[in-house]
C-alpha cells in the first residue's frame, strides 16, 4: 500500500466531508454530486485494498484521489449555489427598497458590489460537463485540473457571499420594519384618496 497516496486520499476525503456537512441546514440535494464523488472514491479505495499488485493498488488509489478532488470542487460549487439562492431571496425581500439596507449595514455598497460580482461569476461561468463513474479517468483528471484552476477564485466569491448574508441577517429586523413603514406611507394616502373619491361619488348620487 502506497502510504503517501493513502494519506492524500484521507486528507481530501476529510476536506470534502467537512464541506458537505455544512449543508445540514441547507438543501442537501444540491450536494448530491459531491456525495456521489465520495462514493465513487470509496469504491476505488476498496479495489485498491483488494488489488493483487502494487501497481494496481497505486492506480486505484490515484483514481480514488481524483474522485475526492472532484468531490471538493463539487461541494464548493454546491455551497456557492446555495448562497446565491439565499442572496437572491434577500434581493426579492428588499425589492425597490434595497437602499434602506444601507442605513443599517456598514459598507453596504461594497458588500452589494461584491455580492453582484460573485452572483455573476457563478451564474454566467461555463462549467465543464458533468461526468459520472462511467467516464474515463483521463477525462476526470482533465476535469479536476480545469476546476482546480478556479477553486481559489470560487472560494473567494463564497466568502463574499457569506459576508453579505451575515451582514443582512444581523440587520434584517430593522431593515424589514423600516421597509414596512415606508410601504404604509405609500399605501395609506392612496387608500385614503380612494375612500374620499368613493364617498364623494356616493354623496352626489
Amino acid at each position: 500500500m502506497d502510504t503517501s497516496l493513502l494519506a492524500e486520499f484521507c486528507s481530501n476525503f476529510k476536506i470534502a466531508e467537512k464541506q458537505i456537512k455544512r449543508s445540514e441546514f441547507r438543501n442537501i440535494e444540491i450536494y448530491l454530486p459531491a456525495v456521489n464523488q465520495l462514493r465513487y472514491s470509496c469504491r476505488h479505495l476498496v479495489r485498491a485494498l483488494e488489488a493483487n499488485t502494487e501497481e494496481e493498488n497505486r492506480e486505484e488509489l490515484r483514481r480514488a484521489i481524483s474522485h475526492t478532488q472532484r468531490a471538493i470542487f463539487d461541494a464548493s460549487e454546491s455551497e456557492a449555489l446555495s448562497l446565491v439562492e439565499t442572496c437572491y431571496d434577500i434581493k426579492k425581500r428588499l425589492g425597490l427598497f434595497s437602499y434602506v439596507a444601507g442605513k443599517y449595514i456598514p459598507n453596504y455598497a461594497e458588500l452589494k458590489k461584491n455580492m453582484g460580482l460573485a452572483y455573476q461569476y457563478f451564474v454566467e461561468q461555463e462549467t465543464p460537463a458533468e461526468m459520472g463513474e462511467t467516464g474515463t479517468d483521463l477525462r476526470l483528471a482533465s476535469l479536476v485540473d480545469s476546476r482546480r484552476s478556479c477553486l481559489e477564485q470560487t472560494n473567494r466569491h463564497i466568502e463574499n457571499l457569506k459576508e453579505y448574508v451575515r451582514a443582512y441577517n444581523a440587520a434584517e429586523d430593522d431593515i424589514l420594519n423600516e421597509i414596512f413603514v415606508k410601504k404604509m406611507q405609500i399605501v395609506l394616502p392612496v387608500v385614503g384618496t380612494i375612500i374620499t373619491v368613493v364617498v364623494s361619488v356616493l354623496l352626489s348620487i
